[in-house]
C-alpha cells in the first residue's frame, strides 16, 4: 500500500513568517495593566510570542512593582 501525504513542508514557511508579523504587530501595539499599581508597560516579542494565554489573559510580571499574574492586553501604545 502506497501512501501519499498531501502538502509539503515547505507550506510551512509562509505561515510561520505571518505568525512572526501578527505577534511582532500585536507586541509593538498592545500593552498590559498591572491590576495592582497600575502601570502600563509592554512586553517583548519572544515573550508576547512564547508565553502561554488563557482566554485572552497573560501570566506577566509587573516591571514597576514585580506583581506576577495574568493580565489583560489592552489595545493602542502605553
Amino acid at each position: 500500500m502506497n501512501v501519499h501525504q498531501n502538502g509539503s513542508p515547505l507550506l510551512l514557511i509562509p505561515l510561520l513568517i505571518i505568525v512572526f508579523i501578527v505577534n511582532f504587530i500585536a507586541a509593538r501595539f498592545m500593552h498590559y495593566e498591572c491590576p495592582q499599581c497600575q502601570v502600563h508597560f509592554q512586553t517583548s516579542v519572544a515573550d508576547d510570542m512564547f508565553k502561554p494565554h488563557y482566554f485572552g489573559e497573560r501570566e506577566e510580571t509587573c516591571p514597576h512593582c514585580g506583581y506576577t499574574g495574568l493580565m489583560r492586553r489592552h489595545s493602542g501604545k502605553n
